[in-house]
């Protein structure tokens, strides 16, 4: 089970060019994930309208589900 964390993080003065450094590595790593799962839901929008015969609109709010509500 994933440890997950709230509150707030302090982090000092001097340590905020590594901070936003760590932050940057961690999305390069990520992007490759990314993409891929753009492109899945991509296909999916492609399936709902070309194969499902479902409207632009209908199918982009069930891929805007997907992305963006958790």
């Amino acid at each position: 089970m994933p440890r997950v964390f709230t509150g707030k993080v302090v982090i000092p003065g001097d340590k905020i060019n590594e901070y936003l450094e760590m932050l940057e590595k961690a999305e390069e790593e990520r992007k490759p994930f990314v993409e891929k799962c753009e492109a899945i839901v991509e296909e999916f929008h492609d399936y709902l309208v070309n194969e499902k015969g479902l409207s632009e609109k209908t199918a982009g709010d069930h891929c805007f589900v997907i992305k963006y509500v958790q």
